[in-house]
């Protein structure tokens, strides 16, 4: 392990992606999946017009190798795309991994407080649940809030429609003060929130 074991230094992780062959070929799999439903016509509509007046669905990040039978050409395309989601969990599951004070088993100076240690989520924001890995000394609870503050970006349901703004979106008892954001919904769906987002504007 060769990070320190300052608190305040952030670790170095090695995720080792792709490190047997077979997720490799997993992956090279999924993408061919995901050509394959992309080159089918019900998603011509969702192609857009680009700067060679060619139709052609915009990527954020690589685009999809243009020869889908090229072995190689996919696996980089795996290998420079792959990326670690924000809410990965059960790596370091309490009693497995961690103890109930999220020590890791049989290393000193160790422990992990973040999502890993879930077994599973629940179906709503999975921020909700991190109050409950915390430290417990209260100095090092100061510490812990301090270093880990942050926005999330799917909070909902702390302004909704009806109790805290009206249906114009403008805050009940408030002159010229409007919410369009997710805190007006009272719950999201299990897709990704931002698609529910045009639904939210003047």
């Amino acid at each position: 392990f060769a990070s320190s074991n300052d608190v305040r230094v952030t670790p170095h992780v090695q995720f080792n992606y792709f490190s047997h062959p077979k997720d490799l070929s997993q992956c090279v799999s999924a993408v061919k999946k995901i050509g394959e439903v992309l080159s089918s016509k019900s998603m011509e509509r969702f192609k857009m017009v680009d700067s060679n007046e060619e139709r052609n669905f915009m990527y954020f990040g690589p685009s999809l190798p243009t020869n889908q039978s090229d072995e190689s050409a996919m696996e980089e395309f795996c290998r420079s795309s792959v990326t670690t989601i924000w809410h990965y969990h059960g790596g370091c599951t309490v009693g497995k991994v961690v103890d109930g004070d999220f020590r890791v088993m049989g290393v000193n100076s160790l422990r992990v407080v973040d999502g890993s240690t879930f077994s599973c989520l629940s179906r709503d924001q999975s921020s909700s649940h991190y109050h409950d890995v915390r430290p417990s000394d209260e100095s090092a609870m100061e510490e812990f809030c301090r270093s880990s503050v942050t926005t999330i970006w799917h909070y909902h349901g702390g302004c909704t429609v009806g109790k805290v703004v009206d249906g114009d979106f403008r805050v009940m008892g408030v002159n010229s003060l409007r919410v369009v954001d997710g805190s007006t919904f009272s719950c999201l769906s299990r897709d990704q929130s931002s698609s529910h987002y045009h639904d939210v504007r003047p």
